[in-house]
């Protein structure tokens, strides 16, 4: 939803419906850090169950492995995945997201709740001045090794989404031709659900 848009939002219902049509054969949810509450999640659960045929095509993400608990009560078939970051991500950016920011090793400790891991890397700087990674061969080799599907989020969008949650600066969204050159590198990985601003750039890369 846009505010220059006249028009209001759809329901959520309406949304489902949508989805229901659609040819994609999964769908990112992304369930904010307020709406993480046992009233609120019992709401979201009343309509995903009435459309179950919906709820297989879902993966929930960002989500706490608190709210996880409170989730898999509600909607056993919903899969879902924690925001996963570098440790001085969350600590630069963890509060800015609601603290639903985890490390690669608190997902795994909560492999019971998650299927799958929404990788989220805010930029590239690291302590003390060096440079860091998150999306790397050994990272998805970890995952991979306890089972998860993997999700995330390219670079750009640390870099053009509006309101920038801690004024973060990617340095692979600098220009196209960098941001190219990495979602190549993380192509290669090959994550099950990749989110970007240039869906034209991926399908280029995928031919």
């Amino acid at each position: 939803f846009h505010p220059s848009i006249s028009e209001p939002p759809p329901r959520f219902e309406e949304l489902l419906d949508e989805l229901v049509k659609a040819s994609a054969t999964i769908h990112a949810l992304h369930i904010k850090s307020h709406l993480q509450n046992r009233d609120t999640l019992a709401l979201i659960a009343d309509v995903l169950n009435s459309a179950p045929q919906i709820v297989t095509k879902l993966v929930a993400f960002d989500v706490t492995p608190q709210a996880a608990q409170q989730i898999k009560e509600l909607m056993p078939n919903l899969a879902l995945a924690p925001s996963v970051s570098h440790p001085f991500d969350i600590e630069r950016y963890g509060s800015a997201t609601g603290n639903t920011l985890i490390s690669v090793e608190d997902a795994i400790a909560n492999r019971d709740l998650f299927s799958w891991v929404w990788l989220d890397e805010w930029d590239t700087a690291d302590r003390n001045g060096s440079t860091k990674r998150l999306y790397t061969a050994e990272t998805f080799e970890l995952l991979r090794k306890h089972n998860f599907r993997i999700g995330l989020v390219t670079p750009e969008l640390h870099a053009t989404s509006p309101g920038l949650l801690g004024a973060e600066s990617h340095a692979d969204a600098k220009d196209l031709e960098t941001l190219e050159a990495r979602m190549r590198q993380i192509t290669s990985l090959s994550p099950e659900i990749l989110c970007t601003d240039h869906p034209e750039l991926q399908k280029k890369i995928l031919s």
